[in-house]
């Protein structure tokens, strides 16, 4: 039975950052969380999802191997070059259909599900349930976050699923700081 991890935004991301070295010193290997690596630069690849609308912190969770001797799966990262400002409803909806259908490409939410299947499809014996982090500030974590519940709830509506949300911190620049 293993269970599946999804990152969302950037402090769901790092977060995810923080969890995998703690979960490699206790578990490296076990299939429950890791499956057998695609790439040769680790042995074990942690059985998660990596989704934010910017690359700069997906870019240094890639790029090499953790000391814990694994290595995230560039496959299972879902990105896109624009940011959503904070905003829940551009996080949630997304870049504009016809934009995203008219350059071929599929909004972000829909590549990250398509992320979240190869790794269910890919899951030792069955799929036990899920795990989602992200923050409740922002508008990645939170807009597409909260999208991301959803369209995990439709697709496997009997698996378990577990969410994390991080609150923002009391003061600052975001309305929900406020």
């Amino acid at each position: 039975m293993s269970t599946v991890f999804v990152h969302v935004g950037q402090a769901g991301c790092q977060l995810g950052q923080t969890l995998w070295p703690s979960l490699a010193c206790e578990r490296l290997g076990s299939p429950d969380i890791f499956s057998n690596s695609r790439t040769r630069r680790a042995a074990a690849c942690p059985r998660a999802v990596l989704v934010d609308s910017e690359p700069k912190v997906l870019d240094s969770l890639i790029a090499g191997v953790d000391a814990g001797g694994f290595s995230f799966d560039p496959g299972s990262v879902a990105t896109s070059q624009s940011g959503r400002g904070g905003n829940f409803a551009l996080g949630y909806a997304g870049e504009d259909l016809k934009d995203a259908l008219s350059s071929g490409q599929q909004p972000l939410w829909a590549r990250a599900m398509e992320c979240i299947r190869r790794q269910v499809e890919g899951c030792h014996g069955r799929h036990l349930g899920s795990m989602l982090t992200h923050s409740l500030g922002g508008g990645t974590g939170s807009g597409l976050g909260t999208r991301i519940v959803e369209e995990i709830r439709d697709a496997y509506p009997r698996s378990p699923l577990l969410v994390a949300s991080i609150l923002p911190i009391s003061t600052g620049e975001n309305p929900m700081q406020s």
